[in-house]
């Protein structure tokens, strides 16, 4: 993407940079952020859906200044991957809440295997569509089909797929059923 489309594979390091370095500083408040917010699905979603948004500037910016603003949402929206487990774990609670099982280790290793699954089919996709585009990887110049696959693969894929998960997130109501159970349980 930076060397064929953007002509610059040096921009890769500042936008590496803009795409770590905010979520570490966003981490340190997101306990006071789950709170304020009313919730970690909140959270996971609203950052999902600034991913969503900032792969598809980054993808289709038409100067730098919004290439590094989509960088920026990519990157704090990413911060709300460290909600994830504790989600994780209240699937695990609300199981035993509603079927008296506490599933730990199959939830887990579904997460685990999804992620394989995912990264495994993501690497793959990568290839049929560089294939597909007509991608000539010695060729000092891409084709325009070519270029657009490379979009298509830096940017619409990963705005659909954060777009699919800020929904889930977003319906995902474990964190408030497992509580009510917990409220119920006390009682």
């Amino acid at each position: 993407f930076f060397t064929d489309v953007i002509g610059n594979s040096e921009i890769f390091g500042i936008i590496t940079m803009i795409w770590f370095i905010p979520p570490m500083l966003v981490n340190l408040g997101i306990t006071s952020m789950v709170r304020k917010f009313g919730g970690y699905h909140k959270i996971l979603a609203i950052g999902f859906f600034m991913q969503t948004i900032g792969w598809l500037l980054e993808a289709y910016a038409p100067n730098m200044p919004l290439l590094y603003l989509g960088a920026l949402l990519v990157g704090i929206g990413g911060s709300n991957m460290t909600l994830i487990f504790p989600m994780i774990g209240d699937v695990v609670a609300y199981g035993e809440l509603k079927y008296g099982r506490a599933l730990t280790g199959l939830t887990n290793s579904g997460y685990s295997i999804g992620n394989k699954l995912g990264m495994g089919l993501g690497g793959a996709m990568v290839g049929w569509i560089l294939s597909f585009s007509g991608y000539q990887g010695t060729a000092a110049v891409q084709s325009a089909s070519a270029l657009a696959g490379i979009r298509f693969i830096f940017g619409v894929i990963p705005a659909a797929v954060t777009l699919l998960a800020a929904i889930v997130a977003w319906c995902c109501h474990v964190e408030r059923e497992v509580k009510a159970g917990q409220e119920a349980q006390a009682n």
